[in-house]
């Protein structure tokens, strides 16, 4: 009899659908399946999991959450990429990005005497949000520049960097307007949460 030595086995799928997955993205991904009338061939819901799985985890190894996460922060303070996007490669994982966001913070913070209470709180909700939930934050940016091929070979035999601009300027304010729904509806169930996990910490 011939093994599908290709095929995952079950535990190396739990092991990876655990690893990149949290419980609240597992029932994210079976709401979106249920919307969609999806369904898992061999597999079941296992199979769609371990699917989502592997795409975290690409999009964890390309450097694409940090990166996201790192603007994120950057956006909140000014709009636009700053100094957590600059120094975003020196960094290996998103508990390095929360070091650096704690390091920052707590110096801007004894530098002022002061800091936005409610920024704070934001961007600790932000530093916990799972690699899951950051690729479909930035999914339709994603979407939409994979999109962009087929007329962005045009600016090598017109000159033009006209279609590059655009693609960017467009994938830019996709971004931009995902983090401001996400700051728009974000629940912080105890104010002062950022003080408390960021600052005071540091303090000792």
């Amino acid at each position: 009899m011939l093994v599908d030595t290709m095929k995952p086995t079950d535990a190396n799928m739990q092991s990876l659908i655990d690893q990149y997955l949290t419980e609240d993205d597992k029932c994210m991904v079976f709401k979106k399946v249920q919307s969609n009338k999806a369904r898992g061939i061999h597999g079941g819901n296992n199979f769609v999991l371990y699917s989502t799985a592997n795409r975290v985890k690409e999009f964890v190894e390309n450097g694409h959450y940090l990166q996201f996460m790192a603007y994120g922060i950057d956006y909140m303070i000014l709009k636009e990429s700053s100094t957590f996007s600059a120094n975003v490669n020196n960094l290996d994982s998103i508990d390095h990005l929360v070091d650096f966001a704690s390091e920052y913070l707590y110096e801007w913070y004894q530098d002022t005497g002061n800091i936005d209470t409610d920024l704070l709180d934001r961007i600790y909700a932000w530093l916990l949000i799972s690699p899951y939930q950051a690729m479909m934050m930035s999914q339709c940016a994603r979407d939409h520049l994979h999109r962009t091929g087929d007329y962005l070979w045009m600016c090598t035999v017109t000159g033009s960097a006209a279609f590059k601009n655009e693609c960017y300027d467009k994938g830019k304010a996709l971004i931009n307007t995902q983090i401001d729904r996400w700051l728009d509806n974000v629940s912080i169930l105890h104010r002062g949460c950022g003080y408390a996990n960021i600052i005071k910490p540091m303090e000792f």
